[in-house]
């Protein structure tokens, strides 16, 4: 495929991949440390919306 649109694949090394839920955790650490937090009554949340605000 890369061939095919002259392009180069580049791939990191396994050591430097991790789970998504490690960096939501970490982004979540820096967000608590600087006081950033979601008025969570004010949050319209449901497994069905599409729109609006994500934690």
């Amino acid at each position: 495929l890369c061939n095919d649109f002259q392009a180069k694949l580049l791939l990191t090394p396994l050591e430097f991949c991790s789970d998504n839920a490690a960096m939501i955790g970490r982004a979540a650490i820096d967000k608590y440390n600087r006081k950033e937090f979601a008025d969570i009554f004010a949050l319209q949340s449901s497994p069905k919306n599409t729109e609006g605000e994500f934690i």
